[in-house]
């Protein structure tokens, strides 16, 4: 799996926004230390101290868009339980029958393969759709022969104080491991700053 953050220049993920809209409640922006370009010592402080005392609101304005290649179709429904997000998803409706001469010589591209004997049983199932002449189905029904380890691509936005929640859940060991490398992944990809803030809130 291969996720990316698709812009990480600080000012494009709305943090001074929310530094502002933190400002905007204690009518305190003489007190804010930020330009264009950098946040401050003191708006940092004051990221930390909202977070601490539950005041969670203003982290909507940080709109964080990712990209990830690689994710199977299981870890997709699980994503879309966290309802504050926005997919954009590869179709299958559109895009299916493009392994078709390739599947067989290459599972890695369009299966997640790491689990026993998953090749060989993937082999059989691909072997069964050729048999049966399965290929010459619409696509929204042939989906239907094709396990959840199927691979998909997406873009996904949410906004930072969903993210916060989404990497608590997910990057927990109760997790399905496959979303905990999906959660950390994201993680990875954060400014520092946001992880700072990240891990601020799992340690509540």
């Amino acid at each position: 799996m291969e996720v990316t953050l698709v812009d990480k220049h600080l000012s494009n993920y709305g943090i001074k926004n929310a530094i502002n809209g933190t400002r905007t409640c204690y009518d305190s922006f003489h007190k804010s230390d930020s330009d264009g370009t950098t946040i401050g010592d003191e708006d940092k402080k004051l990221l930390r101290n909202i977070l601490k005392a539950g005041h969670e609101t203003p982290f909507e304005f940080i709109n964080l868009t990712f990209t990830v290649k690689g994710l199977t179709r299981a870890i997709l429904q699980e994503l879309a339980r966290h309802r504050m997000a926005s997919f954009s998803v590869q179709s299958t409706r559109y895009t299916l029958k493009r392994m078709k001469d390739d599947v067989l010589d290459n599972l890695d591209k369009y299966f997640y393969t790491d689990l026993p004997l998953y090749k060989e049983y993937l082999t059989m199932i691909i072997e069964f759709i050729e048999k049966n002449n399965l290929w010459e189905l619409p696509n929204d029904k042939l989906k239907f022969y094709m396990p959840e380890s199927l691979l998909c691509n997406l873009q996904l936005n949410m906004n930072f104080r969903s993210f916060l929640n989404f990497h608590k859940l997910r990057s927990s060991d109760k997790a399905h491991f496959l979303i905990q490398d999906l959660a950390n992944g994201m993680y990875d990809e954060l400014p520092q700053l946001l992880m700072e803030l990240v891990d601020l809130y799992n340690s509540k």
